[in-house]
């Protein structure tokens, strides 16, 4: 049996949370040329979505894991959407959230809720709604409002 490192066990905490959250929901890891781990989830659609939760990143972590890609795919619809800026909004709500966390003391984080939807004029209940609003919001970006959505996530361990 091989000893597993940090970004390992990382890894199949990932896979047990996501297990426990939706058994739809696929998750792989690949190793970059630098040595590192990223983790890629697939397969999340709008309910799974507000339930995901990540283990909250400490001072204390070996690994450090964060968001590296966010996409949105809509049925029908050969790739993701192309929403501008949309991986960058996505990389700071999941920052935030597991700032918050830690300040907080909690050993996870749930980015992808209206709650860390901050210093916007959105006013809807739901994470998927904000998709809807940046898509309606955005010139010649595919509408995405009663569209079945589904969400990958690639994170990085470094």
């Amino acid at each position: 049996m091989t000893d597993l490192n940090h970004s390992d066990w990382l890894l199949n905490s990932i896979i047990k949370i996501m297990e426990s959250i939706d058994a739809k929901i696929s998750v792989s890891s690949f190793t970059t040329s630098s040595g590192g781990k990223k983790i890629f989830i697939y397969g999340i659609d709008d309910i799974a979505i507000e339930k995901i939760y990540f283990l909250t990143n400490t001072d204390q972590n070996n690994n450090y894991l964060s968001l590296e890609d966010f996409k949105v795919y809509i049925d029908k619809h050969y790739g993701p959407l192309d929403i501008p800026g949309l991986k960058e909004i996505m990389i700071s709500m999941y920052t935030h959230s597991d700032i918050f966390s830690f300040l907080s003391n909690n050993r996870t984080h749930t980015p992808f809720t209206v709650k860390n939807i901050l210093n916007t004029d959105y006013k809807g209940k739901t994470f998927s709604g904000y998709i809807d609003y940046l898509s309606a919001s955005i010139p010649y970006v595919q509408h995405s409002e009663g569209r079945f959505k589904q969400y990958s996530i690639t994170l990085n361990t470094n």
